[in-house]
């Protein structure tokens, strides 16, 4: 029996989250351990403060909060201790908490084999440590079971892409996230459908961005998305004034053309991000692209876009629900 931590957060390298095991029973079970610790070691065991609860270990001194007893009791501790702009949900062997601090917010989720046991589909994308993720695909149906935002127009043939794009809000706090899905068209047409199609108002900047980045007739297949892909990753995603970003909406000649335009524009000794530093996955079915996006204080900070179809989905169900669930809500452990 373990307890897992996962942190959210962009400096978290290239997959945007850390996870760590504990050693432990259960949840309440680490807190009474490390309830006397200092700040320091608890630090050390999660690889840094715990998200919205970075001053815990100083309140239990202050207020001589004594060790936890039941689930009850660690839930009334903990909401005591939470931040400004804080938020905490927990619930007995789960409790994960959010803090409007960093860039878009950043969570915590702590969760033992307990809770693991009983929610595999919940815990199964938070547990996948690599940010490289399976490749295999099969031809079945896939119905998601967290909601995506349909986008415009749809394709003429089989299938959903679906994108899961986190980027800069990397913990939501509302349903509004980019989570999204472009029905009748599957990834290996998906360059020819961006190249035929005019972006519309609820068009996410990312796949404006994309757009941008392909040919006129592009082939099917996956060579054009990582041709694509390689184009968007030069570009300073943490720029101050992303003209690019707002350029790319015209025409597909006019925001080929915008999009070079605001990067030369844009001397690459200014850019912050590393291209080089980024990281890149492209198969069949699944793509992501994990761009270097600059750095904040000593840690890399990173984007990351996943783009699925829904033959990939079906070979991987918790995977695929799981990113558009993260996509969406911070709050990811909760029921549906």
């Amino acid at each position: 029996m373990a307890v897992h931590f996962v942190r959210r957060c962009h400096t978290e390298g290239p997959a945007c989250k850390g996870v760590y095991r504990l050693e432990a029973d259960t949840v309440l079970a680490w807190f009474q351990k490390i309830w006397a610790d200092d700040a320091d070691r608890v630090r050390e065991a999660l690889g840094g403060p715990i998200p919205g609860l970075e001053n815990l270990a100083e309140l239990v001194r202050e207020r001589r909060l004594p060790p936890p007893e039941s689930d009850d009791g660690l839930h009334q501790h903990l909401r005591a201790c939470v931040g400004a702009g804080g938020q905490l949900l927990a619930e007995p062997h789960a409790v994960q908490v959010f803090s409007a601090q960093g860039d878009g917010g950043q969570a915590g989720y702590f969760f033992d084999d307990v809770f693991v046991q009983d929610n595999p589909r919940s815990t199964a994308f938070l547990l996948h440590e690599d940010w490289e993720l399976p490749e295999r695909h099969i031809d079945d149906w896939f119905s998601s079971e967290a909601p995506a935002r349909l986008l415009r127009p749809s394709g003429s043939g089989d299938g959903s892409v679906y994108l899961a794009l986190l980027t800069s809000g990397d913990a939501p706090t509302s349903g509004d996230a980019p989570a999204c899905r472009i029905p009748g068209v599957r990834l290996p047409e998906l360059c020819r459908w961006l190249s035929h199609s005019q972006p519309y108002g609820d068009w996410p900047p990312e796949l404006c961005l994309l757009r941008s980045q392909v040919d006129d007739e592009p082939r099917t297949g996956p060579e054009p998305l990582r041709a694509a892909l390689l184009g968007c990753n030069r570009l300073p995603l943490l720029a101050a004034d992303p003209a690019w970003a707002k350029a790319s909406r015209g025409t597909l000649k006019e925001a080929r053309a915008a999009t070079a335009a605001a990067l030369a524009a844009f001397p690459e000794k200014q850019r912050p991000n590393k291209p080089k530093k980024s990281q890149l996955q492209v198969s069949e079915h699944l793509a992501q692209l994990c761009p270097h996006a600059g750095r904040s204080g000593k840690a890399d900070v990173y984007r990351r876009w996943v783009l699925f179809d829904d033959q990939w989905a079906a070979a991987n169900k918790a995977l695929a629900n799981g990113l558009l669930r993260y996509a969406r809500r911070w709050d990811v452990l909760s029921a549906v």
